[in-house]
């Protein structure tokens, strides 16, 4: 078998980010250990939302993989290591096959942890699917994010519009209580939506996935259409690309 071999030196509370992000549907993830960076595919147990990141090489100090594999990690424990570290932690992950194949070895200050790497047939493969959607709409994320958190108290699913007017958020309840947030399109960093766009998806999907990304990213890029899914992207250091499925109504 050939040797297979990491050693990444980064900030610990981008580590802490990326796998806070992908935790949101999964409690393992697959890494594809690429030599110019990593790429994260994982899809929720309902198939109801897909989370993808593309993490170059240069969002960290020192990356060195060697060949080309893929490897999978328990979240659960992922999170109780990085629980407290803070924005002045640098951490190490290193993993050499040749002297341990069932564990990496993670370095925070004075801290070294071994964790077992989790048997990769028990992470299914996710392959995003060809969507048509007309409406894009970029906006700040933590505008959606307090749209959410108060949307999540009072029903379990929110509408999304887009029009020529700009971008409507609305959620509403059988006892009479509601909140809309409508952006004026000279408030979003931009839109393209030459008709009126209209889907609505399940609150705590969307809340628990915007929650970790508005402490990342400043603004989303969303796609949507009538009655499909919503694609949202953002991007700084790294990607991260969301599939959620819409919520459709019986009649």
């Amino acid at each position: 078998m050939e040797r297979e071999y990491m050693l990444i030196q980064a900030d610990a509370k981008t580590i802490q980010q990326i796998f806070n992000i992908q935790h949101c549907i999964n409690d393992e993830v697959k890494l594809h250990m690429m030599h110019d960076g990593i790429q994260i595919h994982g899809v929720d147990p309902a198939h109801v939302e897909m989370i993808s990141q593309q993490i170059p090489k240069q969002s960290f100090y020192v990356y060195d993989v060697e060949p080309e594999y893929y490897i999978a990690l328990d979240l659960d424990k992922i999170k109780e290591i990085f629980k407290n570290v803070t924005k002045t932690d640098t951490c190490q992950i290193m993993y050499d096959s040749e002297k341990d194949q069932t564990n990496i070895f993670i370095t925070i200050g004075s801290f070294k942890h071994k964790l077992s790497i989790v048997d990769l047939a028990n992470i299914p493969d996710a392959k995003k699917p060809t969507l048509n959607l007309p409406g894009e709409v970029e906006f700040n994320i933590k505008t959606f994010y307090e749209f959410l958190r108060q949307a999540d108290k009072i029903d379990d699913h929110f509408s999304m519009t887009t029009d020529n007017t700009g971008l409507t958020l609305h959620a509403s309840s059988d006892t009479n209580q509601e909140i809309t947030v409508h952006i004026n399109v000279d408030d979003l960093h931009m839109i393209n939506s030459g008709s009126i766009y209209k889907s609505s998806f399940s609150t705590d999907y969307v809340y628990n996935t915007v929650k970790p990304l508005r402490t990342c990213f400043e603004s989303c890029n969303i796609h949507i259409g009538n009655d499909v899914p919503m694609e949202m992207t953002l991007k700084n250091k790294w990607e991260v690309n969301v599939l959620i499925a819409p919520r459709i109504e019986q009649d």
